[in-house]
């Protein structure tokens, strides 16, 4: 079936095999980090109960595990299905090094989903052989306690919750809301509104740069063609406070037309951002906006056209923008308006950080962090916005 009707399946497997398989080099060798366990993207540290939970339910697995291939191979080593189910059960667990890297935790996670069926069949194996052991064994050292069922119970329970734990955050472990029903009204997440406004509207089969929600949801809803989340490029372009020669230039290559701008940090998960945000005792969205430096990118660039809005998730018109950048960059003369128009946005001045003080749009950190980094003169900002402890005449005597 994969060669000669999904020939292309080799294609995509081999990608993300391999951008995994490379991150674990890069680890081994010292130039990427290891992925700290138990933290998600958006900052979420799992308590400390339920990691000892989940580190309990791959240890009891990793027990059973040669107990079930000894039984497997005494009694079912001459059925083809058997010998499927258990590689996928050994795979489980050469699946689990996956996690110690960013760039291949998503990998690890998804086989490990079809891996386990597998395990659950070697586990079941393991069960059956102790349980006809439990009279020599079982009866000896737990039987008197807990009785073998109560004990096979807990085990089983264990390896359950861990799996349920390692693999999905607590707010993604039950039915999210994605549709609200209002009486004779059903309310839609704002990302799934901007696809269909964008379907209704603007067409189908345009060239799009999004984050890794937005872009599924473009695609699947709005039949548009994109270059989505991970794509190369794709984070520079929608995470970076201005534009720069490369960005324009793979715009171009891209031949873009819009660009989709998710506000909010979860819009790059793409398990937990399809969904409507948790809101707090005032009503108050708890989800983390990104910088306004980033996402007012856009904004700050003339030749670009706001052509919706919702609140969290903004298209932009991007085709004057790339049409411009390319006529430069085949070195037409261009008039000095539209050269002006085509540098705007590149930098950010001190009259952007300025306004976004007034308007509470920027922390106190960012601002700090821009003046250390020489990216910001403090002397062109008033000094009332500006952070505590910044000392104005040794900065600019230390610039002079």
């Amino acid at each position: 079936w994969l060669t000669y009707v999904a020939i292309t399946t080799y294609g995509y497997l081999s990608l993300v095999l391999s951008r995994a398989g490379l991150s674990l080099v890069d680890i081994l060798t010292g130039s990427e980090q290891f992925r700290q366990l138990f933290v998600g993207a958006d900052g979420y540290v799992a308590p400390i109960g339920e990691r000892m939970v989940a580190l309990a339910g791959v240890a009891l697995s990793l027990i059973g595990l040669p107990i079930g291939l000894y039984h497997f191979w005494h009694k079912f080593c001459h059925s083809a299905a058997a010998w499927l189910l258990a590689f996928g059960a050994v795979s489980y667990f050469a699946m689990l090094p996956l996690r110690l890297s960013s760039a291949s935790w998503e990998t690890g996670n998804r086989a490990s989903v079809y891996f386990y069926l597998g395990l659950a069949f070697v586990l079941a194996l393991a069960a059956d052989r102790l349980w006809a052991d439990s009279q020599r064994v079982m009866t000896k050292y737990v039987t008197p306690m807990f009785g073998s069922g109560i004990a096979f119970a807990l085990i089983f329970t264990i390896i359950f919750a861990g799996g349920v734990i390692a693999g999905r955050q607590p707010q993604l472990r039950l039915a999210q809301p994605f549709v609200i029903d209002a009486g004779e009204t059903l309310i839609e997440t704002q990302g799934v509104s901007a696809a269909r406004w964008m379907q209704e509207t603007v067409g189908a089969n345009h060239t799009i740069v999004s984050d890794e929600v937005n872009g599924r949801l473009m695609l699947a809803q709005a039949e548009q063609a994109g270059y989505v989340g991970r794509f190369p490029y794709v984070r520079e372009i929608l995470r970076t406070p201005s534009f720069t020669p490369l960005q324009l230039g793979v715009m171009q290559e891209w031949d873009l037309e819009y660009a989709v701008v998710d506000r909010r940090e979860i819009a790059w998960d793409n398990s937990a951002g399809y969904f409507f945000d948790r809101v707090d005792d005032q009503g108050k969205t708890t989800a983390e906006w990104s910088d306004p430096l980033v996402y007012g990118k856009f904004d700050r660039q003339p030749l670009v056209s706001r052509i919706m809005d919702t609140g969290e998730v903004v298209i932009y018109d991007v085709v004057d923008l790339v049409d411009i950048a390319r006529r430069a960059a085949n070195d037409e003369n261009l008039p000095a308006e539209l050269v002006s128009k085509l540098m705007a946005g590149n930098e950010i001045t001190p009259e952007i950080v300025q306004d976004l003080l007034k308007q509470g749009a920027i922390s106190q950190e960012t601002v700090q962090e821009m003046i250390e980094s020489g990216k910001l003169n403090p002397s062109q900002i008033d000094p009332a916005l500006l952070p505590a402890g910044i000392d104005l005449p040794q900065i600019e005597s230390s610039q002079k």
